[in-house]
């Protein structure tokens, strides 16, 4: 049985940028990552490129969950959520999720693909790994959170 790969760090540190140029060099990556374009945060689908808007400003149009001063699109999660636990149909080698944070811990954002991608991966459904970017203020709150009680570090060393 696969346990999951935990890619921590402080905020704003690379994360999501050197997954990115990981991702480019390695085949049968699936996932989500969370870049920045600009201003303002967008998702990309790992397996096609495709990118859609995540931060909205406070006057955009559409439901918006609120974090702190940031704003986002509940239907940019929705997407996300759903190609995140459609992903495991395709088999990739890898699955990535940019990130588990404050919603995810509020059961929001990413939690309902985070607890699909767990349960899959604990009963062998999924058999291939895991990543997930846990920012490193997180990382003891979010490992209880979620019942991930042995994990590896991406990357090893």
């Amino acid at each position: 049985m696969s346990i999951p790969w935990i890619f921590t760090g402080p905020i704003r540190s690379g994360k999501t940028t050197c997954l990115a140029n990981w991702a480019a060099q390695t085949s049968g990556v699936a996932g989500i990552l969370c870049p920045d374009r600009g201003a303002r945060r967008w998702m990309q689908d790992l397996a096609t490129g495709e990118e859609w808007p995540l931060e909205a400003s406070a006057s955009s149009e559409g439901e918006l969950i609120n974090v702190g001063r940031f704003w986002f699109f509940q239907e940019a999660f929705e997407r996300a959520n759903s190609l995140l636990i459609n992903s495991i149909h395709h088999n990739p080698s890898w699955i990535v999720v940019d990130e588990v944070g404050k919603l995810e811990l509020k059961n929001e954002g990413l939690y309902h693909a985070v607890i699909a991608l767990l349960e899959n991966q604990r009963q062998g459904i999924f058999p291939g790994e895991l990543i997930f970017v846990v920012r490193d203020s997180l990382l003891e709150e979010a490992l209880s959170y979620f019942g991930i009680n042995t994990w590896k570090f991406w990357p090893e060393g």
